[in-house]
């Protein structure tokens, strides 16, 4: 929860847009040296590209984030809906890191990934992410 707070906060003072890059920041620089090897296995074991590491986010997210799930629905054979759903209600910001954090995927998948603004369920237990590629 004390993540959810800054995020919040951070986003009340600097913008949604703000937050976005911060989530890109902190997946690439934190968190990004232990997901990018687990992500990169998944994708071998089940396929490479972007749809088997979203599909697989669940293997390796919830050890960061508790209180985390995610289903993914791909949509044609470049992208697809990403649906993050949190077991308590959530500031919106919490959805805009995510985003940024989701542009790591360029990384990890080597694949030019375009993450869409996501769209918040009215209990801020769940948002939409389209994502394409």
């Amino acid at each position: 929860r004390d993540y959810e707070e800054l995020v919040a906060a951070a986003g009340k003072v600097a913008g949604l847009p703000a937050v976005r890059e911060l989530g890109h920041d902190l997946a690439f620089n934190t968190v990004g040296p232990i997901l990018r090897p687990l992500l990169k296995t998944v994708m071998n074991l089940f396929g490479g590209g972007p749809t088997a590491a979203f599909r697989n986010l669940n293997r390796a997210i919830p050890m960061q984030y508790k209180g985390s799930t995610f289903d993914f629905e791909p949509e044609g054979d470049h992208g697809g809906v990403l649906r993050i759903h949190q077991d308590e209600p959530v500031d919106p910001a919490v959805y805009a890191a995510w985003e940024g954090a989701l542009e790591f995927g360029n990384e990890v998948t080597g694949v030019k990934l375009t993450v869409e603004k996501a769209q918040v369920a009215p209990d801020r237990k769940s948002a939409r992410i389209p994502v394409k590629w």
